[in-house]
């Protein structure tokens, strides 16, 4: 497709001369397709570059100079930011390590809290069985007691109380005159 570019190119030229291009040695040939080659390439750029808008240069330039404060800028930024991250990594492991310190200690609380209810349970009922072992022994004297003695409470019979050698006491009249 090139090659008939060029046969074209070649034809045109050499009417324009009054000749044929043909004519032309080699040298001349291709000294011709190599200015046809750089217009082509050259119109191939023009159209590629070219834009209908004039304030496009304007505005790409500010582009290009706002991309580099940008870039700057973010740079600063991630420095900043890797610092941050730095001592906010150094924190956690330090927060890590308390955590995992305080956790030890929690679980060695935990242990010894139900040691201590282990404890307390084998105490509670050991009092229990003293206070049952007391109560069965004060059940079973009073029992006793009752078997023994009438009943009633002792303050309301008279004549015991006197037995034991407790007298009532008298009650003394005071005469008036």
């Amino acid at each position: 497709m090139v090659h008939f570019l060029f046969i074209g190119l070649t034809i045109g030229i050499g009417g324009m001369f009054g000749g044929n291009a043909s004519d032309l040695d080699a040298g001349g040939q291709l000294f011709l397709y190599f200015n046809a080659a750089i217009v082509l390439v050259g119109t191939m750029v023009a159209f590629a570059h070219h834009d209908s808008d004039p304030d496009y240069q304007a505005a790409y330039d500010h582009y290009r100079s706002t991309k580099k404060t940008f870039d700057r800028v973010n740079e600063r930024y991630e420095v900043e930011r890797h610092k941050l991250q730095r001592r906010f990594d150094i924190k956690s492991a330090s927060n890590a390590r308390e955590v995992e310190r305080l956790q030890v200690e929690v679980d060695v609380t935990f242990k010894a809290l139900a040691n201590l209810e282990r404890q307390k349970t084998g105490f509670i009922d050991r009092i229990l069985h003293v206070m049952r072992m007391r109560l069965t022994a004060y059940q079973s004297a009073n029992l006793r007691a009752r078997r023994q003695r009438p009943s009633g409470p002792s303050l309301f019979r008279r004549g015991e109380n006197r037995r034991r050698g407790h007298a009532h006491p008298r009650r003394v009249r005071h005469h008036s005159r």
